[in-house]
């Protein structure tokens, strides 16, 4: 799903206060389940895992081998949604959860919910970026009105930023992780590892946006134009805003703080035969 991958990108009711008290448990799971975040998490784990089949870490390695090997171990789907559970429930309130459930029953959100899940889990990043990135082109040409309504849409959720950020707070994590448990050429200190990513910022800003443009293009290809402008006056209502933006929030810092153990949990692993 667009809002849930791996760019999880995140999304906040008015100026309301933080809730005082716990949110009911079971509004929030089917607040989640009808925003189909539930089921988005199933492939987590298994996308950590596809970073070594996928080249982005060298395979047969030893530091692969430890990285498989500890991924196993993390990155749980029930561990993940019953903390996202827990601290969205103190941050919003029974009477919020009600109105956003009010507006995620209605069969066309619901609709769009169950497209964006089928697409996350059916087609692969590389195919979604590829030729969501020509689709986008295209539209440049001939449906510039429909490209305007993908980027209103991310920029009322703050796609970009909250992508970054994200990307950021689980590299931060993992360098800290990485570095106390020996996997680093040398201990690095909090300022050698904040300079490190800081210095990433712009090219990673560049990235994220060429992704999140390329899979929102991709996601909502089959859509009309008329369900594209309805889809993104729902996003565009203040309950819905605050909703995303609160959720986004608990699953960056949830994957950030994630990571950090993944990487002490690898440091950790035995050392293991190369192939």
């Amino acid at each position: 799903m667009l809002k849930y991958t791996f760019l999880f990108i995140l999304f906040a009711f008015g100026n309301s206060t933080p809730a005082s008290a716990q949110a009911d448990r079971d509004r929030v799971l089917k607040l989640l389940d009808l925003v189909e975040f539930t089921d988005s998490l199933a492939d987590v784990q298994s996308g950590v895992i596809d970073m070594v089949r996928n080249g982005q870490i060298e395979a047969g390695s030893d530091y692969a081998l430890r990285w498989e090997a500890a991924a196993q171990s993390h990155f749980d789907q029930t561990v993940i949604l019953d903390a996202t559970v827990e601290q969205l429930g103190m941050a919003v309130t029974n009477a919020e959860l009600d109105a956003l459930i009010a507006i995620y029953s209605t069969e066309f959100a619901i609709r769009i919910s169950k497209l964006e899940l089928q697409v996350q889990l059916e087609t692969k990043t590389e195919q979604r970026l590829a030729e969501g990135a020509e689709i986008a082109k295209s539209l440049g040409q001939s449906n510039p009105a429909r490209l305007e309504s993908y980027m209103r849409m991310l920029d009322i959720i703050g796609a970009v930023d909250a992508g970054v950020s994200t990307i950021m707070n689980m590299q931060h994590s993992f360098l800290t992780g990485a570095s106390a448990s020996g996997l680093t050429d040398i201990p690095l200190s909090q300022e050698q590892i904040l300079a490190f990513i800081g210095a990433q910022t712009e090219e990673i800003r560049a990235l994220v946006s060429d992704h999140v443009i390329a899979t929102t293009a991709f996601t909502y290809r089959s859509l009309s134009d008329r369900d594209m402008v309805a889809y993104v006056d729902l996003l565009s209502t203040p309950d819905v805003v605050r909703f995303y933006t609160l959720l986004n929030r608990i699953s960056g810092e949830i994957m950030a703080d994630e990571f950090g153990r993944f990487a002490v949990a690898i440091g950790e692993q035995p050392a293991q035969q190369e192939l």
